[in-house]
């Protein structure tokens, strides 16, 4: 089980480089609320993952899974919508925290 937890963050962690990646080399063609989009995609994604990924791993503890999640999340979206606007960033800090809190959501019930 460890393994798969450690894949699934491994994987996580690729997808924002990826996604950081193809953002500076297309930023020209971006245009704001296309990075607005992009950034609540990627923060609401890693969050929702995560969220699902860190409740099954602390069963126990919702508060911290939910911390956890909704941080991973925020980073996530922040730093992806940093690379654009203030406003993406913006967005994807609050997606971030949302999908983070959703994730939550889904493994309890």
């Amino acid at each position: 089980m460890i393994i798969f937890n450690a894949y699934v963050l491994f994987s996580l962690a690729v997808t924002l480089l990826l996604s950081i990646m193809l953002v500076l080399r297309n930023k020209d063609r971006l245009t704001g609320m296309n990075g607005m989009i992009i950034s609540m995609y990627l923060g609401m994604n890693i969050g929702l993952t995560s969220g699902v990924l860190f409740g099954t791993v602390f069963q126990g503890d919702l508060f911290l899974s939910t911390i956890l999640s909704m941080l991973i999340g925020a980073a996530a979206g922040t730093i992806m919508g940093a690379l654009v606007s203030a406003a993406a960033a913006i967005e994807g800090l609050m997606s971030g925290m949302m999908g983070g809190m959703m994730g939550q959501c889904l493994e309890k019930c």
